[in-house]
């Protein structure tokens, strides 16, 4: 058994499963010159897997470069008998040939990485929020029993679908804030229906009335 062989098998991206269960084996029997000769009977009973698949199997990885396939002969008195192929595992044409080396499969390159955020979840079951959303759930008046979870989702989705920049919200917020001074919190809209029907689209910059000095002299 060669480690070296072993190690260098498993890193291997041959294709398919059974293709990398056989070249294992053969990585199993490698001796230190990275060669082996084990039967298609031992191959079979070590992979469970039928003579015709193991023959398949070899022939891909020969046909990949993962192996070199060599027939054997043992003389005989009149004439030569074939016996079980030595197998070389071919590790420093791997390592210094790059076209040996099997690209990404297309199912994995054209799968996106989700970019939904979500909060994590602490031990105590607690989500931890990002920092931009910190910043807008303190802007935005406080309403008892608000639904903070619900309203992070809601604006995960919006910024995620650039219906409006995060410095535009956060503008936007405080306005609303401003003219929510002094009502009733319960008549506040909670933040995830605030943001569900895109209430902040309607929000303008209030109006500051200045106080015209010629009517306090009189």
């Amino acid at each position: 058994m060669s480690f070296t062989a072993l190690a260098w098998a498993s890193k291997q991206k041959t294709g398919n499963g059974t293709t990398k269960l056989i070249l294992l084996c053969l990585a199993n029997y490698a001796d230190d010159k990275n060669s082996c000769f084990p039967s298609f009977k031992t191959i079979c009973l070590i992979s469970e897997c039928s003579r015709a698949t193991v023959i398949r199997a070899l022939k891909k990885l020969e046909e990949k470069g993962f192996i070199s396939i060599n027939k054997r002969f043992q003389e005989m008195q009149d004439s030569a008998r074939q016996t079980s192929n030595i197998y070389q595992l071919n590790i420093v044409s791997q390592i210094d040939t790059p076209q040996y080396q099997i690209d990404t499969p297309e199912y994995i390159k054209e799968t996106p990485p989700s970019i939904r955020k979500i909060p994590h979840i602490t031990n105590h079951n607690k989500p931890i929020y990002n920092n931009e959303f910190e910043i807008f759930w303190k802007a935005y008046p406080n309403r008892p029993n608000d639904n903070k979870y619900g309203a992070f989702q809601k604006y995960c989705s919006i910024i995620k679908n650039k219906e409006i920049t995060f410095e535009k919200l956060i503008e936007k917020t405080q306005w609303f804030a401003k003219t929510q001074d002094g009502k009733d919190a319960k008549f506040i809209p909670h933040c995830k229906t605030w943001l569900s029907q895109k209430r902040f689209l309607d929000v303008e910059k209030p109006i500051i009335k200045k106080t015209n000095l010629n009517m306090l002299v009189g």
